[in-house]
């Protein structure tokens, strides 16, 4: 084809040419950024979205471990105060020897004396035998260790009763304990 149109016609349509050539790669480069910018910006909803979904996640295993690691020390709570229970009832059950010879000095008249001691601790009995000077003794001590509350059934034999003075005495009785 022969173009027979004037040189500055033949220009300025080159340039129109040109024009639209770069309006058309303009128009494809920007349809191809709002695309890409659709696909970031939709691919940035996505990841945010699955963010949230994780973290949703980790704050309720969290809580499940907590209350987990909440319920195993309350467990071990619960275990350490049964055995606190145990341990404190065993000593209430025990008694102190010590406190035993405390209330038999405390309800021995003068001159009366143990000379033998037997405590059975699986039953709280003692077995005693002592001296005492005169009857009068044996009856103190036998009234005394009757209304002390710390001891129960008391048995004096009847052997025990038999002389009047330097009396060899022997008794048997149980010490209360706390339930």
């Amino acid at each position: 084809m022969i173009n027979l149109l004037p040189p500055i016609e033949k220009e300025e349509l080159k340039k129109h040419e040109t024009l639209k050539i770069v309006l058309i790669l303009g128009i494809i480069f920007s349809v191809f950024i709002f695309y890409i910018f659709l696909v970031l910006f939709t691919l940035k909803i996505y990841i945010s979205g699955e963010a949230q979904a994780q973290k949703i996640i980790l704050d309720l295993e969290e809580k499940k471990s907590e209350t987990q690691q909440t319920q195993e020390f309350q467990d071990k709570i619960k275990n350490f105060n049964q055995k606190i229970i145990t341990v404190d009832g065993f000593y209430k059950k025990q008694v102190s020897l010590t406190s035993v010879f405390e209330k038999f000095s405390a309800i021995f008249p003068k001159g009366a004396y143990l000379t033998k001691f037997n405590w059975k601790e699986d039953i709280f009995q003692v077995e005693i035998f002592g001296f005492v000077p005169q009857r009068e003794n044996l009856f103190d001590i036998k009234n005394k260790l009757e209304e002390d509350d710390f001891f129960e059934n008391v048995n004096f034999p009847p052997s025990n009763w038999v002389k009047s003075k330097d009396i060899n005495f022997h008794a048997i009785l149980k010490i209360k304990t706390v339930e």
